[in-house]
């Protein structure tokens, strides 16, 4: 089963065969909120978890907050400006510790996905073929 019932690299979430109930995404980048939005869209409870003040950082605020308003009308559940402590399995779920500033709090799942810290692959000499870039991303 490529769900598991672990902590998961995104890479191994598309061949899944069973989707699991309650979902945990840990990160708040396009593969996080991508998959989110399927998972719930199938039936799963979601949960995203990121670290940082917003999901999607690198994008337009204007459209991330649009998106952000959109995803948790659709149910997913999105806590900013958490940071994951640790994973632990309690019988057949897992139970994901987290922190917001000074409070604690817990989550269970079936499923944990990391998905935080995912970069595109564009070391491919684009400077070779003359493709601009800004920092960590094709531009042009």
């Amino acid at each position: 089963n490529s769900w598991g019932r672990t902590l998961n690299q995104q890479h191994t979430v598309p061949g899944v065969e069973r989707l699991p109930t309650e979902i945990a995404f840990v990160g708040g980048g396009y593969i996080a909120m991508e998959f989110a939005h399927v998972a719930v869209r199938a039936g799963a409870r979601v949960t995203i978890l990121h670290r940082g003040p917003r999901v999607l950082e690198g994008f337009d605020p204007d459209l991330v907050s649009s998106l952000s308003d959109r995803t948790q009308e659709l149910g997913i559940a999105l806590h900013t400006g958490t940071t994951v402590e640790a994973i632990e399995k309690s019988g057949p779920k897992l139970v994901v510790h987290a922190r917001r500033e000074v409070k604690k709090t817990s989550f269970t799942c079936d499923l944990a996905v990391h998905a935080a810290g995912r970069v595109p692959d564009i070391d491919l000499d684009l400077e070779r073929a003359h493709v601009e870039r800004e920092e960590g991303r094709q531009s042009k």
